[in-house]
């Protein structure tokens, strides 16, 4: 299947009625599908063994692993307390396009649409991994945040996991009319536009399926701290570029980490960035839209 996510054409195999349920929005009309030529493409294949990669180790990250062999660059990850047996393994090829997943099969029949498996929701998100990885060479980022739009304006707010931002982009969506939340997890930013930064929806949003396929020009980031009163004011660009890369979705891959750099350098110079000190309350919002003139 062929899908459409933030301008970019994604060709995706091997994924199971949940993942098809999940993209079903983005997904590219039949008579556009034929002609058009893919960005990028994402191929999952099920086993019950994966091969351990050889070739150089680039890093034993928390989670990931990292190597290196004749140009192919390889993510892979382990069982916990069986550091030879691999669970997943992602191989990013050598032009950085095409990714190949491989996934660990449990055997079990595959689920529906609605009602994944614990295999069916990590390929869902071991592509979207890999799609963020991928899109930054393509002047694009995912940053870890909750979007909305208003006024024809996407706002993101980021903050670390457990902070609020989604309950603050709830009070959004009660508060303030004809609020539409673009995607309430990892929104995709395109720099590609001379004009405007532009927000998008992607199908990855989560725990939850709070995305819609959108376009908005992004008018503001801003970072969420929790607070007794509300308070808002530019973050300074140091701040902004470390909790930016803090927030972007990469693998720490040399070149992913150098081209999440210079687009969050760039995103500092065309977008304002602020810092918020809320409590939960409609005031919070009330205190971002006077300073944003929304």
């Amino acid at each position: 299947m062929k899908y459409e996510i933030s301008g970019l054409a994604v060709e995706l195999q091997g994924g199971r009625e949940y993942m098809k349920s999940c993209m079903a929005k983005y997904t590219l009309p039949l008579e556009n599908e034929r002609e058009r030529i893919c960005d990028l493409g994402i191929f999952i294949e099920r086993g019950t063994q994966i091969p351990k990669p050889a070739g150089k180790i680039l890093s034993n990250h928390l989670v990931w692993h990292l190597s290196e062999q004749e140009g192919i660059k390889t993510a892979w990850r382990t069982l916990p307390w069986f550091d030879d047996i691999v669970s997943a393994r992602m191989d990013f090829l050598k032009n950085r396009t095409d990714i190949s997943i491989f996934s660990m099969d449990d055997g079990e029949e595959a689920a529906d649409g609605d009602n994944p498996d614990a295999v069916d929701s990590r390929d869902f998100l071991f592509a979207g991994q890999a799609f963020s990885d991928m899109c930054l060479r393509h002047s694009r980022m995912v940053l870890h945040s909750s979007c909305i739009a208003a006024d024809g304006k996407a706002i993101l707010f980021s903050a670390p996991s457990g902070t609020g931002k989604s309950t603050h982009t709830g009070l959004w969506q009660k508060h303030v009319p004809n609020t539409v939340m673009i995607n309430d997890d990892t929104p995709v930013l395109r720099l590609d536009r001379p004009d405007h930064v532009l927000a998008c929806g992607s199908p990855w949003s989560g725990k939850t399926r709070l995305n819609e396929n959108l376009s908005v020009p992004l008018h503001a980031i801003v970072f969420l701290e929790r607070g007794e009163k509300n308070t808002i004011a530019p973050l300074p660009t140091a701040q902004a570029f470390g909790r930016l890369l803090g927030e972007c979705r990469k693998f720490p891959f040399a070149d992913s980490m150098s081209l999440a750099a210079e687009h969050c350098a760039a995103l500092i110079e065309r977008v304002p960035i602020y810092r918020l000190t809320c409590n939960i309350s409609y005031d919070a919002v009330k205190t971002v839209r006077e300073e944003l003139s929304l």
